[in-house]
């Protein structure tokens, strides 16, 4: 497993439970989701920088297009 080294006979991995958090939906979505829940969670107006980053990586997802060919 990747970040999580080595483990030899009779030694288990251990993984937390964001470990298993798997986005689900379109990509846009889960960008938005993720944006929102970071700016409810401080419960403030996003700064000018974090929209312009949020609408960076936004733009950058729809001209991709809807393929999910080199998705990771």
């Amino acid at each position: 497993f990747e970040d999580k080294g080595y483990f030899g006979p009779n030694e288990l991995p251990q993984f937390d439970r964001d470990f298993f958090e798997i986005p689900h939906g379109r990509k846009e979505d889960w960008l938005f989701d993720q944006f929102q829940e970071k700016i409810l969670e401080e419960d403030r107006v996003p700064s000018a920088e974090e929209v312009m980053v949020f609408a960076h990586q936004l733009k950058e997802i729809l001209d991709e297009g809807k393929t999910t060919v080199g998705d990771e």
